[in-house]
């Protein structure tokens, strides 16, 4: 699957927290600075591959498909033209038949989730973000997926919370992460105190990059 290119908000410096995850990047960029409105693993046989350095776990259909897939797609982002409504139901299609024949493919769910996010439908999009989780929790794409998706728009502090404490766990060199989680509380929590706290252990966790995460925080 090829990486799309994306931008992070403009309260974050890219040269520090660009690079992976680009799932989300493209739904973070959409949200205004200060403005930020309220995503035990499958059974079957499991055969790993590795794409690059992303590995890909393919498990084999349970019966039946995994009930997310039945979801039906209603559109509620209001600003969507005819066009663009039916390239994102297209690409639904296309994914959902695609997860049928092998519910365990990770990034097929991470784009379900990111097609069912555009439509505005939030919480198909944790839905499949969730079981990119189930299928592969060794990988901190879904678990940020699902800390935007609860933070910036589904309003649950927790799990926010939760799902991106996951993500940097698991990849604590992807300053991307700090940033979102980061913006959560300076954005929609107001607490620009866990904000910094969030981007110590940024440089804490990445000591090359400290003297310009510092800058960010002196900017707060």
């Amino acid at each position: 699957m090829q990486l799309r290119n994306k931008i992070l908000p403009i309260t974050l410096a890219v040269v520090i927290f660009g690079g992976a995850g680009w799932y989300l990047y493209r739904d973070i960029k959409k949200l205004p600075e200060n403005n930020i409105p309220q995503e035990n693993s499958l059974q079957g046989n499991q055969n790993a591959t590795t794409t690059d350095d992303n590995p890909t776990i393919t498990i084999l259909p349970p019966n039946p498909a995994p009930s997310e897939l039945d979801r039906p797609l209603v559109f509620k982002n209001s600003n969507l033209s005819d066009a663009q409504k039916q390239t994102i139901e297209d690409k639904i299609k296309e994914l959902i038949a695609d997860l049928r024949k092998n519910p365990g493919h990770y990034e097929a769910w991470l784009d379900l989730g990111l097609n069912r996010k555009d439509a505005g439908d939030y919480e198909g999009a944790r839905d499949a973000w969730e079981r990119a989780v189930l299928v592969d929790p060794s990988r901190s794409v879904a678990y940020g997926n699902l800390g935007v998706v609860y933070g910036f728009y589904l309003g649950n502090q927790p799990l926010a919370e939760k799902n991106f404490n996951e993500a940097i766990n698991i990849d604590p060199q992807f300053l991307y992460l700090y940033g979102q989680f980061s913006d959560f509380y300076k954005n929609i929590v107001k607490d620009i105190a866990k904000a910094k706290e969030v981007l110590r252990r940024a440089q804490d966790a990445n000591p090359k990059d400290r003297a310009e995460i510092q800058k960010i925080i002196d900017s707060f």
